[in-house]
């Protein structure tokens, strides 16, 4: 059944600490699962999924570091730099190019050493 209105009056669940425990919460995910499906699994369906999740991070963590929350991924990309980039653009070459597009180890590892960054500069 769908919802309508406002959940604005959610809005004050949502702080900086919520941020920062969804940041974290969501590195720590994203680093499991792909370890897993790196070592076992070797999936670029899950490689893609990953890297989708890692765009919600992104959003959170970019959100934690201005206060800014950005809703689209093109938006995003402009205001990125570095490993938060080419994590965003990771998943920009799996969504639209399709399997096949990036080097699935290199990927991976990528993502994975990302993911372990953030884990140790939000704990």
């Amino acid at each position: 059944m769908p919802l309508y209105g406002s959940l604005g009056f959610l809005s004050r669940l949502f702080d900086e600490g919520a941020a920062a425990k969804a940041v974290r919460d969501g590195a720590c995910s994203i680093y499991h699962g792909c370890c897993h499906n790196y070592l076992y699994e070797k999936s670029e369906d899950t490689l893609e999924a990953l890297c989708k999740s890692a765009f919600f991070v992104l959003r959170a963590k970019y959100f934690c570091e201005s206060c800014l929350y950005v809703k689209k991924m093109t938006e995003l990309a402009g205001l990125l730099c570095g490993g938060d980039r080419a994590v965003l653009d990771l998943w920009a070459s799996l969504r639209h190019d399709g399997q096949g597009a990036v080097d699935f180890r290199a990927a991976s590892e990528r993502l994975i050493s990302w993911s372990s960054e953030v884990i140790s500069e939000y704990s």
